[in-house]
């Protein structure tokens, strides 16, 4: 919430009502210190998009070479669940543009990434089932 709410602000005079964390603990601020916070907020939001990005185009790059070059000539869908990435459009964009920047506009383009609610829960549920299927001897 407090990533969100920061986020919005564009303005250059923020109020303390911006931040919920400040309103909510009560914490007494000046307008440089929530300035810091937003941009400090920023960076690591940054990296992790960065790095989340970079991890999506490592896979890729695996699948790609495992297939022989069956990847990135066509459409490829990655899922993605978590609250950062539903609710915060900053990650979403740093994470784009680390995939753009690592395999370039014309591959990037293939590329859809696209949110899915309980991604985790169903990815699990898929590989469950399909290791039920084997013959397990402990």
């Amino acid at each position: 919430m407090f990533l969100k709410n920061s986020e919005n602000h564009k303005k250059p005079i923020f109020s303390s009502a911006t931040f919920s964390y400040i309103a909510e603990n009560q914490v007494e601020s000046n307008l440089n210190a929530r300035k810091i916070v937003v941009e400090v907020c920023d960076t690591i939001v940054k990296r992790g998009g960065r790095l989340a990005g970079a991890g999506i185009v490592g896979i890729l790059e695996k699948m790609e070479d495992d297939s022989k070059g069956l990847i990135f000539g066509k459409r490829t869908v990655v899922a993605m669940d978590g609250g950062l990435y539903e609710n915060y459009p900053q990650y979403r964009k740093y994470l784009q543009e680390a995939v753009t920047e690592l395999l370039g506009l014309e591959i990037s383009k293939n590329v859809v990434i696209e949110h899915t609610k309980d991604g985790s829960g169903i990815g699990a549920a898929l590989l469950a089932s399909a290791n039920s299927k084997y013959d397990h001897n402990y």
